[in-house]
């Protein structure tokens, strides 16, 4: 399997509790899991909460850092277009976010995780 890097939009302004993990993150690793990917690479399009606007993202390092990886999986829409923006080929998750209503159809969660399977492969 080739090297995979993760994208995400930001870091998550939620207050870091000790003993309480992150459900996004939490989501993210169950996906991995699924995927059997046990070793990846993760760096967001911008390093501080905020909104998602193309003015906060680091373009020069987002390029740089998915130099060597033929496998980009983008977590969400913000994150897929910033890569799109870079002509970085890559594939779209959905957010992981518990926000995220279309996490409720595990149907679709099923289904988007044998297309990721497909593409990581």
């Amino acid at each position: 399997m080739d090297p995979i890097i993760v994208v995400g939009m930001c870091p998550s302004g939620v207050p870091i509790v000790p003993g309480k993990r992150n459900p996004t993150l939490r989501n993210l690793e169950i996906w991995m899991d699924a995927l059997k990917v046990r070793h990846y690479s993760f760096i967001n399009t911008f390093d501080f909460p905020g909104k998602p606007i193309k003015k906060n993202v680091h373009f020069d390092r987002l390029q740089n850092a998915c130099i060597g990886y033929n496998t980009v999986l983008a977590l969400g829409n913000f994150a897929s277009e910033m890569l799109g923006i870079l002509n970085i080929n890559h594939y779209m998750m959905p957010h992981p976010s518990p926000l995220n209503r279309k996490l409720n159809d595990k149907k679709w969660v099923a289904q988007m995780l044998k297309e990721c399977s497909r593409y990581i492969k």
